[in-house]
């Protein structure tokens, strides 16, 4: 099956059957344009990362002293911060400004990169034969585990906010104004 321009297949399940349903590039925008379901789908992802980024850094916190992990607890925090602050102002309805939109963009694309290293540090030490004896397999494991779960979290929440914003921009998006166009020539 090829897709063309920019197509999304989804299953729809009806009674016994399963059938393929095509969205285009302009459903999906209706679909993301509408403002509580974005909204929502937001709160959940940031709870996620909230989570998530809390189990990460907590289950090796007592391991502090390696840069790798110092690297793993920093990107932890921040991101429990991150995470706080954008909650709060989806629930203040702050969220929905042009303004907030991209810093949302720009915050997500810089914590998606530091995820994407601090999984790499943690999975580096899953494989680290040199680390101390006394530091505990399982918690390194997990912290690497959910480390990746993070850093997916943080890519749909990369791609929601792109969606966003793409949304938001150009003649017609909403960020510029809609009075009347004067041509000159």
């Amino acid at each position: 099956m090829i897709f063309d321009n920019f197509t999304v297949v989804s299953l729809i399940k009806t009674e016994s059957f399963r059938f393929p349903l095509r969205y285009s590039k302009e459903a999906l925008v209706e679909i993301m344009g509408d403002a509580s379901s974005h909204k929502l789908i937001n709160i959940i992802l940031r709870a996620i990362e909230l989570l998530f980024s809390i189990i990460a850094f907590a289950v090796v916190a007592e391991y502090d002293g390696t840069s790798k992990i110092n690297y793993m607890i920093f990107t932890g925090v921040t991101s429990m911060v991150i995470c706080l602050v954008f909650l709060v102002l989806y629930f203040a309805n702050l969220g929905d400004s042009p303004t907030i939109v991209l810093i949302e963009l720009v915050i997500n694309v810089i914590w998606w990169v530091f995820w994407l290293a601090a999984a790499a540090v943690m999975s580096s030490l899953v494989n680290d034969g040199q680390r101390p004896t006394w530091w505990s397999d399982g918690r390194i494991n997990a912290s690497c585990a959910f480390s990746w779960l993070t850093w997916f979290a943080w890519t749909a929440s990369t791609v929601m906010s792109f969606l966003a914003t793409k949304n938001r921009s150009g003649p017609s998006g909403g960020s510029t104004p809609s009075g009347p166009q004067t041509n000159m020539v």
